[in-house]
């Protein structure tokens, strides 16, 4: 994806739409959702992006891990 991003950054001007579904299990499992979420925010510090997010009926659980890996890389 860097490379992508590296290859287009005349045209690409953020990371995203990125985030939790839990309403949407039939396209992607929480299990898989969670697994590729921090993904993101490494690509988007990397490339210096600002990121696009979203959140659809995850409780708690988008906060907590945004601010899980907020607290290591100093988000916002």
């Amino acid at each position: 994806m860097y490379d992508l991003c590296e290859e287009h950054k005349d045209k690409i001007i953020a990371i995203g739409e990125c985030g939790l579904d839990y309403d949407r299990f039939n396209y992607s499992s929480k299990e898989d959702q969670l697994k590729f979420y921090a993904p993101h925010f490494d690509l988007a510090e990397k490339t210096k992006l600002p990121m696009y997010l979203h959140s659809r009926n995850t409780g708690d659980d988008f906060y907590s891990k945004f601010n899980n890996i907020n607290n290591n890389k100093k988000f916002l």
